[in-house]
């Protein structure tokens, strides 16, 4: 195959760096349905999934409203069709939005100050253990309080969260509940405080602590001090707790979808409950729902006290009341822990594995913008509904339109957006200016027209540690072209980045509003101070023009008979890049055997480079002196059917293997390519054109070589005898001379006829005495003597030009010379063969097939007929002809090779339709030639696996 220079797409990139993350706008519903999420659990805490509108009962301040849907979100359901999942997997190099599943969105947040100094780590070790439950698609953010303290934003790298959480443990001192002087309880100081010491209670605490003797007085003085700074400092812990809690759901209201928050503390102690009111409110405006785990105390005796506190009991309730509230008010669970955290995370995972999605339908006065009071129940006993008390409908005009605004909340979201469907996928490449690596970022909108949109793009690359590495975005007005499933929006963008694990996050906004975002993993290797380091492999479609630029593609579709393949080498100079061997492999994604090979040849001198400069897509800046080598090849994928391929470019270099690099393709032929199902009848069957297939010529490679003209084939005796029998018919008296021939005396024939009045026969047998001693000069004058008027002469002088290389003008003299009326089978399997070695074979058919009507049962030329019916593209034929060869030759691999692609091509290429007959035929000479150990085994069980699964 050719080598082909082909230039990619130079891309104008306009870099505008990111400012701190801000995230999405609130979730609205719909115009005519309020959405409203719920669980509903059994007593394990495991979902409900068959409930059905019908069953729901939903009101809005009291009054009722018509549940017109519902549907059951399954938050469990993982696989490749999901963003982080399909990406994470080795074999696919590209992401998309568009069959995504949406995962959890959840917030473990550790109230740190309200857990023992230096507790914890066993809840810690839990929770590190529960993230091992999340699917690839569930985002995980992790705060600690108060700040600083370890913080991960969302991410679908849960060994980052579990990093984070490691070193994890409680500050908070329980010495600041106590007096250094007097032994107060939470309960009593708070009591104490509150009432100035004349409650009931706080009389009790007094009197336990000073006694009842009036020279106490000082003494009560002193507790209720004591008390009001006891006081003052819970009730700080309990505003640092609340007010980090409302930060933390206001957040995530800025994010769509159902969230859920896990905070982890030891109580959270209020008076009267109202200071947790306004997270009503907003965990309902956030759609999220708490889940409190409390490490119980009631185990755990601080060493440094003589046992429990005087109001142990009571305080141990109202830290438990403050929790069970935060709970309660959003919708969630409380999880008490003394020992062991494991059933606590396993209860709120499946608590967390589903919800239903509520179609609702409002009053105006619903979607006045205020919070509304709602509840949801189920006409189901022994199941149990967790909600939210309030809901808000957005008015639209509170939406910021802006698009860049848009855009920048569409990055930040945790959550892949599908508004908009996106594919994506990346390239790296050695950065030329540093030693650095270059990321190009390949992008495909989806769109449901033609015609230009102006649409606006995000970046945002992180490292592993969650750190921005590099970002930017981009704005323009691109015109829709075709694409697989329909128009799309095509855009590239680049980054250089330092050597490592990246991942990828991509928004896009429509100026219609429209939007879309994904995440993708990204590889950015080392390439520089290598001894030898590759970039990615690239494959497109061939293009008809070799000088035109090709677009690295998202996903690989070859809609032709030509895979094209790029790649770009370097080194440190310690490999001579210019002695190294490329070779691109094609097998299936099912099938670990090679299909189609092809060497490319490392191309880019220091002449060159400026020439090659734009090659890999960059605004690239020509060296004097160029490490990079370019690898460009075209590889014949036309014998192959529609489906899932691999190519592989593997570099070696004196046998010594340097690198590889795979990607995956499709092949979807255009099938306005394809033949129509008829054709013209040669005999009882049907010739089916292929149009503009070279499969052909695929299909001549996989055969063997047609056998070099032998001048024995037709000086054999029984060849010399049959037109030895002519001569004797046409030139009696020649008759002595014959018989010699014909026991193989052919010295001294010329000068034997020589007196012969038969001219014409003398000089045939002078000719055949000069062809068979070599002389074919003097051979061709007497044929050329005695081929007028007498066929055999004509048939000998083609044979001369055979055996001196010129088949063309063979080919002419055997045309002649099958206008007699006596015809012997060799004369037209030696008509076939040159025919096949000049490339002529749809001459041969009905030449072949004239001759097979004579000799029905001549197996090598029904053999020589149906290669050259498969060889033009006559696979009904070809197939109706070898069948009854195969009979009689069973284990004839090339012959059983004929068969399989012969009803591969009909169907396939052909475009017919494949009946249980086709397929039991298929499968049984595709066994027959796995049998035979023919060479070709993969593309055959590629064949046959296409026809004997057809529909």
């Amino acid at each position: 195959m050719p080598v082909v220079k082909w230039m990619l797409a130079v891309l104008v990139f306009l870099p505008v760096t990111f400012a701190q993350a801000q995230p999405l706008p609130i979730f609205r519903g719909g115009v005519d349905l309020l959405e409203v999420d719920v669980n509903v659990v059994d007593d394990d805490g495991t979902p409900v999934a068959d409930l059905i509108g019908s069953d729901f009962i939903v009101s809005v301040d009291g009054a009722p409203r018509p549940v017109v849907s519902a549907q059951f979100v399954d938050l469990r359901m993982t696989g490749l069709s999901s963003p982080e999942a399909g990406a994470a997997q080795p074999d696919l190099f590209y992401t998309t939005n568009i069959t995504a599943t949406r995962g959890r969105v959840i917030v473990v947040a550790v109230d740190r100050e309200n857990i023992g100094w230096g507790e914890g780590r066993r809840i810690m070790a839990a929770a590190m253990d529960f993230l091992d439950t999340l699917g690839p698609n569930d985002k995980v953010a992790f705060v600690t309080v108060p700040p600083p303290g370890p913080y991960v934003d969302f991410t679908a790298d849960h060994q980052l969260v579990r990093a984070a959480m490691e070193n994890t443990v409680g500050i908070g001192n329980e010495i600041t509940f106590w007096s250094d002087q007097f032994r107060i309880g939470v309960a009593e100081a708070l009591e104490i405080n509150r009432s100035q010491g004349r409650s009931a209670l706080a009389i009790v605490a007094i009197r336990r602590l000073c006694g009842t003797e009036p020279e106490e007085s000082e003494c009560e003085s002193e507790v209720v001090n004591n008390a009001y700074i006891i006081s003052n400092e819970v009730h700080r812990q309990a505003e640092l707790s609340v007010t980090m809690l409302e930060g933390i759901l206001d957040g995530l209201s800025q994010i769509e979808g159902p969230k859920s928050l896990i905070w982890i503390s030891e109580g959270l102690t209020t008076e009267t409950g109202v200071e947790l009111s306004g997270l009503v409110s907003r965990a309902s405006g956030a759609r999220t729902t708490v889940h409190v785990i409390m490490l119980d105390t009631i185990a755990r005796l601080d060493m440094t006290q003589d046992g429990p506190g005087p109001s142990e009991r009571l305080d141990r309730n109202m830290a438990e009341m403050g929790l069970h509230a935060l709970a309660s008010f959003t919708g969630g669970t409380l999880q008490r822990v003394i020992s062991h955290a494991e059933p606590a995370f396993e209860r709120i995972e499946r608590e967390l594995s589903g919800y239903y999605l509520l179609g609702v339908e409002p009053l105006p006065e619903d979607l006045d913008g205020d919070f509304h009071e709602i509840d949801v129940s189920v006409r189901r006993r022994g199941v149990t509904v967790r909600g939210h008390r309030e809901f808000r409908h957005r008015p639209v005009d509170e939406i910021s339109t802006d698009i860049e605004d848009r855009l920048r909340r569409t990055v930040s979201s945790p959550i892949a957006v599908s508004d908009l469907p996106l594919r994506v996928a990346t390239y790296t490449y050695k950065d030329p200016a540093s030693a650095n690596t270059r990321v190009l970022v390949v992008t495909d909108v989806e769109r449901d027209m033609f015609g230009p949109a102006d649409v606006m793009f995000g970046y945002q690359l992180t490292r592993s540690d969650g750190k921005v590495a590099a970002g930017g975005t981009q704005r323009a007005t691109i015109e829709a072209v075709d694409g697989p499933q329909g128009p799309v929006l095509e855009q590239l963008a680049w980054f250089v980045v330092e050597p490592g694990q990246y991942r990828l996050k991509l928004g896009v906004v429509e100026n219609g509003g429209r939007r879309g975002s994904l995440e993708h993993p990204v590889d950015a290797r080392q390439m520089s101070g290598q001894r030898f380091a590759m970039g990615d492999l690239v494959l497109v479609t061939a293009p008809a023009d070799a000088t035109a630029r090709v677009r690295p593609p998202v996903e690989t579709r070859v809609t032709d008979d030509q895979l094209m393949a790029y790649l770009e080498l370097y080194t440190d100079d310690s490999v001579d890049l210019a002695d190294v061997r490329v070779q691109i492999e094609v097998d299936s994604d099912t099938l670990d055997e090679v299909l189609v090979v092809e060497v490319g040849e490392p191309s880019g001198s220091d002449g060159e480079a400026a020439r090659l400069a734009n090659l890999d897509g960059f605004l690239r800046v020509p060296f004097v002196s160029d490490p990079r080598r370019v690898v460009s090849a075209v590889i014949g994928v036309d014998l192959l059917p529609e489906g899932s391929y691999v190519a592989r470019a593997i570099v070696t270099r004196g046998g010594e293997e340097l690198g590889r690099r795979t990607r995956p393709f499709e092949i979807e032929r255009d099938p306005n390519r394809l033949a129509a199902g008829g054709g013209e009848p040669v005999g009882d069957s049907v010739v089916v054109s292929v149009v503009d297939f070279e499969t052909e010529a695929a299909l001549s490679m996989m055969l063997s070589e047609p056998a070099e003209f032998q001048r024995d084939t037709v000086l054999a005796p029984e060849v010399i005898g049959f037109f030895l029998d002519v001569v004797d018919r046409e030139f009696p008296n020649l008759a002595a001379t014959t018989a010699r021939m014909r026991i193989g005396e052919f010295d001294g024939v010329a000068d034997s006829v020589f007196a012969s009045d038969d001219t014409v026969g003398a000089a045939f047998l002078g000719g055949l005495e000069s062809f068979a001693d070599g002389d074919l000069e003097r051979a061709s004058t007497q044929f050329l003597i005695a081929e007028v008027g007498f066929a055999p002469a004509a048939f000998y002088l083609g044979a001369v030009h055979a055996a001196a290389g010129r088949d063309d003008e063979a080919v002419l003299a055997w045309h002649r010379a099958l206008l007699a009326d006596d015809i012997a089978p060799v004369e037209y399997a030696v008509l076939c063969d040159a025919n096949v070695r000049l490339g002529n074979v749809d001459q041969a058919v009905p030449v072949l097939h004239e001759a097979l009507v004579m000799w029905p049962n001549d197996d090598p030329i029904r053999r020589c007929l149906a290669i050259a019916q498969a060889i033009s593209g006559q696979h009904g034929a070809a197939l109706d002809t070898v069948e009854p060869y195969l009979v009689r030759h069973p284990s004839d691999h090339e012959a059983l090779l004929l068969a399989v692609y012969s009803i591969y091509a009909y169907y396939e290429i052909g475009g017919l339709f494949v009946t249980s007959q086709d397929r039991a035929r298929m499968a049984k000479y595709a066994e027959a030639y796995a049998m035979s150990e023919g060479p070709n085994q993969a593309i055959v069980s590629i064949w046959a696996g296409s026809v004997t699964s057809a529909p």
